[in-house]
């Protein structure tokens, strides 16, 4: 789930399935992204695919700010995806990008009325902007529970709270008995300091033992 607060921030929250393999760089199956400063992705499906929009997203960027000295809009990038999602549908020897993709972030962190925004895409190259979005497993009943929950004047805990409730409204009775009716959910918060930049906190959330949430900022030289 990623959704908007009342603090112009964003939220996004996803499930933890604990791998507990000692061997695994878990810095490789890092499940948000970012794509640049100012914006950040997350998506299900095909994890090549996705890698591929990622690289071909941060190019992008990359020869905008060259080209025009300032970084794209966020609604550029969604739309630049979207268009690489459309050209592989159309495309002969080619085949669609197996991912659906949530983009959010802010065109100006600096500006603290800036509102925040978040994009689908599609891999028909569809792009729709929400303010709270769901993609993954049960993500249709998941969208269905937030139109008639979700409201834009919810602080951070009640979107928390709102997010938990909707998550652990669509699982799956027979988890419940596998796990001791004990889920985790990685949480992921963007918000802008008082520099004018934006800074992602992590946390985790227990929902056996339901204690004060600890925020750290997310140490994004160590990701991949």
């Amino acid at each position: 789930i990623t959704l908007t607060t009342n603090d112009n921030n964003i939220l996004t929250i996803i499930e933890n399935i604990d791998n507990n393999d000692i061997l695994l760089d878990k810095r490789t199956i890092d499940k948000i992204t970012k794509i640049n400063n100012n914006i950040w992705m997350t998506f299900s499906g095909l994890s090549g695919d996705g890698r591929y929009i990622i690289i071909n997203a941060r190019s992008f960027c990359n020869e905008y700010y060259l080209k025009f000295g300032v970084l794209p809009s966020i609604s550029a990038v969604a739309k630049h995806i979207g268009d690489l999602q459309h050209k592989a549908t159309i495309t002969g020897n080619e085949r669609p990008l197996g991912v659906i993709i949530t983009l959010f972030g802010k065109d100006d962190a600096e500006d603290v009325n800036s509102k925040p925004k978040i994009f689908s895409i599609k891999p028909s190259g569809q792009v729709i902007a929400w303010k709270a979005y769901s993609i993954g497993k049960s993500s249709d009943k998941i969208i269905k529970w937030l139109e008639n929950n979700f409201n834009e004047s919810l602080s951070l805990i009640e979107s928390i709270d709102l997010s938990i409730k909707c998550l652990e409204s669509v699982q799956d009775p027979v988890n419940d008995i596998l796990s001791n009716n004990t889920r985790k959910y990685d949480l992921y918060y963007l918000s802008s300091n008082v520099q004018g930049k934006l800074t992602m906190k992590v946390a985790t959330y227990d929902t056996l033992n339901n204690t004060t949430i600890d925020w750290r900022l997310r140490d994004d030289i160590n990701s991949i």
